[in-house]
């Protein structure tokens, strides 16, 4: 039991406590010993265990006072006592039963090489997932990349349209616009007049085409 034990998790640390396992004096040293056992700072775990033997031979483990102490440990107790077919009262008492202490040594440790190969497995999903997210944010940032360099043109070209749209609108009020499609503008002195009543005939008035002014002279006056 105990190769088997430091095969599989050569780091663990066990405490051996040897007592009688058969004869008169067994089941007080058995009861004593799982005493003193709970009362040791850093137990895990309790393994009961003792190889087979003839029914008799296992009667200790089946007595009163055996069967309170597993039940009292405050630590778990693997029970492990004789062989397979075995069932010494303290089996149910004990918080697991092993059929063998050998099997007993495979409950309470883990295998190291288990142990390597999850690790291994779980550095190797890491390594992915570390991957991955890199590359996700690898993505992001050449996107947020380019939007950042195309952003100045697209605001340079809404800003141009938006100026195209004024310089329009700006063109279609202008009186120049006005003169153009065959109006005139006409002034009597520094006035523009809006009315013919605003003028006496006879008066110099000026008169504003789209291209170049003419001087005239008022010959009469209609309302």
């Amino acid at each position: 039991m105990i190769a088997a034990i430091t095969t599989r998790y050569p780091a663990v640390r066990l405490v051996v406590a040897e007592t009688r396992v058969q004869g008169p004096f067994a089941v007080g040293a058995i009861a004593s010993t799982l005493a003193r056992l709970a009362a040791c700072d850093g137990v895990d775990v309790v393994i009961l265990a003792r190889g087979g033997g003839s029914f008799e031979d296992l009667l200790p483990f089946s007595d009163e006072r055996v069967v309170r102490a597993v039940a009292a440990c405050r630590v778990p107790v693997v029970s492990a006592v004789g062989h397979e077919q075995d069932e010494p009262l303290c089996d149910l008492a004990a918080d697991v039963r092993a059929p063998t202490p050998t099997a007993a040594a495979r409950l309470v440790v883990p295998d190291l090489d288990e142990l390597r190969s999850g690790l291994a497995r779980a550095l190797q999903r890491l390594e992915a997932g570390t991957r991955r997210t890199l590359e996700r944010d690898r993505g992001r940032l050449a996107r947020s990349r380019e939007r950042l360099t195309a952003a100045p043109g697209l605001l340079l070209e809404r800003r141009r349209a938006a100026l195209d749209r004024a310089s329009v609108r700006l063109q279609a009020l202008s009186p120049r616009a006005t003169l153009a499609r065959g109006y005139a503008i006409v002034r009597a002195g520094d006035a523009v007049l809006r009315d013919a009543a605003g003028v006496a005939e006879g008066a110099r008035i000026e008169v504003e085409l789209a291209r170049g002014a003419l001087g005239a002279r008022v010959e009469d006056v209609r309302p």
